[in-house]
């Protein structure tokens, strides 16, 4: 009876535990996590060559076509609204934004009120579908519990011949190698965190978990991607000279730390 009883509570916990896990982080990136970005954002990253070469990008792309002025781009995890959401709505665009954290929607909506704000799941999106000519998410996919959802609902909410611009951190580099997510493992980290500041009476000692990042393998997505009809896409590459370079082929790309991809729905 017991072996049953066993047997049966393994099954529920693994069924529920993938569930929880992700109540868990999303509940993290909603409540604590929230409350650093706004000082991390703005004062420790700024308006990065990256964040400038994103937008370059996307703006030439779609100014080229004349299509700024009635554009709708939604932000997928806006946080803040700054620099990106900002950067498109001084260029002329629509933009709209959703985020898990009020905090973070109130910091945007009293600073660029002119963003379309809403506080929601990104895994399931309260938008009608084929609403926006381009979605686009930056700096947040390796805190999705689940990242292939998420593109599924950007997707969705995507007109026909928009596109889908998003980035991952590829697992296929070394610096997000198993090796090193291993010494990333938050409670590695919070441990020898904590006991630096025990010893050198540093700062304060918190054994509460912290965030862990994700990266993605890109053949996940490009598999993904052709599962779902979505064959017309590509990857862009952030170089040494911090330029974003367009690739023909779907490689691992091992020397890349950071991938974007570029989806035509």
């Amino acid at each position: 009876m017991g072996s049953r009883y066993s047997i049966l509570l393994e099954k529920i916990w693994n069924e529920l535990s993938p569930k929880i896990q992700r109540l868990k982080l999303e509940r993290y990136m909603k409540d604590v996590y929230s409350q650093t970005w706004i000082t991390n954002r703005h004062e420790n990253y700024g308006f990065s060559a990256y964040d400038k070469a994103i937008c370059n990008y996307i703006e030439y792309n779609f100014q080229s076509n004349d299509l700024a002025r009635r554009s709708k781009l939604l932000d997928v995890a806006v946080g803040t609204g700054y620099p990106i959401a900002e950067y498109f709505v001084k260029s002329g665009f629509t933009v709209h934004g959703i985020d898990i954290a009020p905090n973070l929607i109130n910091y945007c909506e009293r600073n660029y009120p002119e963003i379309n704000t809403t506080i929601g799941n990104v895994n399931n999106m309260d938008y009608p579908n084929n609403m926006f000519d381009l979605t686009y998410c930056f700096h947040s996919t390796w805190y999705f519990p689940s990242l292939l959802n998420v593109i599924k609902e950007m997707l969705r909410v995507t007109a026909l011949n928009g596109k889908v611009i998003f980035d991952i951190q590829n697992r296929n580099n070394k610096i997000h190698s198993d090796i090193t997510l291993k010494l990333q493992d938050p409670f590695v980290r919070r441990w020898l965190k904590n006991l630096k500041n025990m010893i050198l009476k540093d700062g304060p000692v918190i054994w509460k978990r912290v965030i862990h990042q994700t990266p993605t393998y890109p053949e996940t997505i490009y598999k993904f991607l052709m599962s779902h009809g979505c064959d017309d896409f590509f990857v862009m590459t952030w170089d040494e000279q911090q330029y974003l370079v367009k690739t023909t082929e779907r490689l691992p790309y091992h020397e890349y730390a950071r991938l974007v991809f570029v989806v035509s729905v």
